[in-house]
This record gives C-alpha cells, sequence and structure tokens, in this order.
C-alpha cells in the first residue's frame, strides 16, 4: 500500500470559480459547452487500472440565481437518472504522446453512461455510495435533489453546502486489463467538451433560456503504483459512437464502423423531437416497440445472422453486447420499465472478434414508429492494444 500515490490534476486550461456568499458559483469556472484539458504523466510508474476519476463542484442556475430548493415550487429540475452527473460532459477524447489518438466519444457520451448502468446494475445496487457520488438513482424524482441548493441547519446558522460529485468517465483508460505503464503510452491526455442546458437538464424552471450551470474546482484524479515489466500486451475497451435516423416500420441500417477487432453493438433510441428540447429528457433511453429486429454481417471469413422477436430475448442480447453478466436480475431493465418508456436498448455481442471497418454490419428494425423520425444511437464496443 506504500507504493500506491495519489495524483489530482487541474486543467491546462484551469478557471477559477467565483462563488457567492453561500458558496455558490455563480461566474468564472467552466460552463456551456466550454473544453476541459487534462495531461498528466508520472515516469517510472503506472496509472492504476480503472482508477480515472473526475470531480468537481457545480451550481444549477436559473436566470444567474442559484436553483435553491424552494424552487421545486416553481417546478422540478432534474438530470437524467441513468446517466446522473455524466449528463455534464457531452464527449471526451483520450491520446497520448507516443501513441496518439486512443479513443474518441462523440455527442453521444451521456447516453452511452445511461446504457452502461442500466445494464450492468438494478435499483438496488445503484443506492451504493460510489453510484450516488455520481449522482446516479434509481428514478428521476430523487436525481432532482442533486440540482438544488441544500443546506444545513444548526446552532441558530444555515450554511450551504457546495453541490460536488466525484465520478468514473467511461472511457478507455477505465476500462483496461491491467495498469497502464506511463512508458508505455507517454504523457497523457483527456479532453472533454461540457454540455447545454438544453440537453443537460430533464425539466427547465421558468423560461428554459433562462437556465445554466458553472463547474469549479474540477479535478482528474488516478492512482499510480512503480511501474513493473509488462507480462504481455495490455487490452482494453474502446467505443465507437455513431448516429443515424430512422422514420419506416421497416428500418435498414447498413453500418460502417471503423472498428477492427468489435466485439458487440450497442443501439439506443430517441424521438427526434426530444434532441435538444428544453422541456424533454434529452438522454432518455427511449422505448419503442419492436416487433423484430435482425442482425446481419457478412465478410470472407465470417457469417452472422440472428433474428429475435422476444423482448426478453432482445435484452438479454442487448446486455451481452458490453456485458458477460446477462442474468436478468443484474440490470435495471424489466416490463415495468419497458411498460412505463424507459430503459430501453437494443443490441448483439458478435460472438466473438469481428473486423467491421471494412464490411458493413447491418441491422433491420420492424417497429411501430412509421412516419415517426427517430435518432438511432449506435455504440461499437472494440478490443484494443496499449
Amino acid at each position: 500500500m506504500e507504493n500506491i500515490r495519489y495524483h489530482s490534476v487541474i486543467p491546462t486550461n484551469d478557471r477559477p470559480g467565483v462563488f457567492n456568499a453561500v458558496q455558490q458559483c455563480t461566474s468564472g469556472g467552466f460552463g456551456d459547452s466550454d473544453l476541459v484539458d487534462f495531461e498528466f504523466d508520472v515516469p517510472g510508474r503506472s496509472l492504476v487500472r480503472n482508477s480515472l476519476e473526475i470531480s468537481a463542484d457545480i451550481t444549477f442556475l436559473n436566470g444567474g440565481v442559484p436553483i435553491a430548493s424552494a424552487a421545486g415550487a416553481a417546478g422540478v429540475v432534474s438530470l437524467d437518472h441513468n446517466a446522473g452527473a455524466h449528463a455534464v460532459f457531452e464527449s471526451f477524447s483520450t491520446s497520448s504522446l507516443l501513441q496518439g489518438n486512443l479513443e474518441s466519444i462523440g455527442t453521444a457520451y451521456p447516453r452511452f453512461a445511461a446504457v452502461m448502468l442500466a445494464g450492468d446494475n438494478n435499483r438496488v445496487d445503484i443506492p451504493e455510495a460510489t453510484k450516488l457520488l455520481e449522482w446516479r438513482s434509481p428514478d428521476n424524482d430523487i436525481s432532482g435533489t442533486f440540482c438544488r441548493v441544500r443546506s444545513q441547519i444548526g446552532g441558530g446558522l444555515t450554511v450551504s453546502e457546495r453541490q460536488r460529485f466525484n465520478l468514473k468517465p467511461r472511457i478507455m483508460l477505465n476500462r483496461t486489463s491491467s495498469d497502464i505503464p506511463f512508458s508505455k503510452t507517454g504523457r497523457l491526455r483527456v479532453s472533454t467538451n461540457l454540455t447545454t442546458p438544453n440537453r443537460l437538464f430533464q425539466n427547465q424552471l421558468n423560461a428554459p433560456g433562462a437556465n445554466g450551470f458553472r463547474l469549479a474546482n474540477i479535478r482528474l484524479n488516478f492512482r499510480s503504483v512503480p511501474e513493473v515489466k509488462a507480462s504481455g500486451p495490455i487490452t482494453a475497451m474502446k467505443t465507437v459512437a455513431l448516429k443515424t435516423t430512422i422514420s419506416s416500420s421497416l428500418a435498414n441500417l447498413s453500418i460502417n464502423i471503423p472498428s477492427p477487432a468489435a466485439t458487440g453493438i450497442t443501439l439506443c433510441f430517441q424521438n427526434a423531437v426530444n434532441e435538444n428540447n428544453a422541456t424533454s429528457n434529452c438522454n432518455k433511453l427511449e422505448y419503442i416497440n419492436v416487433d423484430s429486429i435482425q442482425y446481419l454481417f457478412n465478410s470472407a471469413n465470417s457469417y452472422l445472422s440472428y433474428k429475435l422477436d422476444d423482448k426478453s430475448e432482445m435484452i438479454r442480447r442487448a446486455i451481452a453486447s458490453f456485458s458477460s453478466d446477462v442474468d436478468e436480475a443484474s440490470y435495471q431493465v424489466s416490463p415495468e420499465d419497458l411498460a412505463a418508456g424507459r430503459n430501453f436498448f437494443l443490441g448483439s455481442n458478435l460472438d466473438g472478434i469481428m473486423d467491421l471497418s471494412k464490411n458493413t454490419f447491418d441491422v433491420q428494425i420492424q417497429s411501430d414508429i412509421a412516419g415517426v423520425s427517430h435518432n438511432v444511437y449506435i455504440f461499437a464496443h472494440e478490443l484494443a492494444q496499449l
């Protein structure tokens, strides 16, 4: 244990926040659509696998004023309960000095994080401390409490608390098979673009355009250990994100994915009218009534064809697209969820590793969305080496 070191890195473009008398950041810091860059390197040591975390103080604003508990009378502002504080980050890119670009998850990062939570946890698991630190919760009513200023009263004094989150970004550096020697990568860089209020908030208070947020004291935290000679290659799971649109009851998707070693494909859906809509949850895993779905892949070396018309089997295969645990008790998808129109996604594992960079992956979806445009977010899960 004495060989473990704890590190905290400030952004290379850090901006100090300005806090008011009740400890809320009302100006300065980072806000809508801002870029935040981190760079770090610890010579002679290794990044402990899956130890990367981001923490920050955050204030949610309405008309430039922190949203207080009393604001609940005027309406409720909340985040998607699956994504939690991950919804603050619109995209992530990771690169290293010696290996160049490693991963880029575009504007769908919060939806990807939401899928991972819904597929990895049930409602009993979510109240665990690590998940609450990420502001993830069993439902949207609870998520709304994170958005309002909380106060402690004692000894005749009322003291406001700084709202702070601590999360593990679902990026390649947090999905490795072993520790990462900095001698293999050189200086690492993690960049993220923050989201906009319309994409962040599930509901809006008063005039939607008046809502906003400020981040301050943002840090990237990780652990390191002395480097040891690697016994073999370091593998990691990376994500390639794509987006397309369907509007017919029989949709055929021909997907070209730059993934030479894909292991699974996950899809989630969104009625196009809810994208960037101030009164909608932009990150909700929306339900569509799918009668059947077929996955097709054909190349010179391999052939894959699955046609599913049972919703339970659709969900099981969707979980298997990124997780080896497909026990129905372990994830947050149920008939009740589907009936309520939430926590729905599809997908399939590829029964091995397939090169999708040179061949088309086809998906045929039979549903009831005729004439209604829907966004389809596609996440390819790829096995990579560092």
